[in-house]
């Protein structure tokens, strides 16, 4: 039985550390709902290299797109750099649209980690 457990333990530890290594979607997904402004929605996401998440935008004001960017890039734990990479107002829709590219440290994509 003991040799049993020992086994079971070894193998239980190989999944662990390749669960580690294995890159996630959830906790990004996470870390984007964490850190979004009330008066921001995200209508689209998409994954660059480099632990990179491409958003676009929309929010009622400059003020506010500025208000994201300085909540993102506070978050430094997780947060490598974030950068606005375009903006307009959309006069039809009184709106401000935006996009960033936002750059996550490697843990954030990895499970349990965060």
């Amino acid at each position: 039985k003991e040799v049993e457990w020992s086994s079971l333990n070894n193998r239980l530890k190989l999944i662990a550390a390749l669960l580690r290594q294995h890159v996630m979607l959830a906790p990004v997904f996470k870390f984007l709902e964490e850190t979004v402004s009330p008066l921001v929605q995200y209508t689209s996401v998409s994954f660059g290299g480099d632990g990179a998440v491409l958003v676009t935008a929309e929010t009622v004001s400059y003020e506010e797109m500025a208000r994201q960017v300085v909540a993102l890039r506070a978050d430094q734990a997780r947060v490598s750099k974030v950068d606005v990479s375009s903006f307009n107002f959309d006069q039809a829709k009184q709106i401000v649209i935006f996009n960033l590219n936002i750059s996550l440290k490697p843990e954030v994509w990895h499970y349990g980690q965060f």
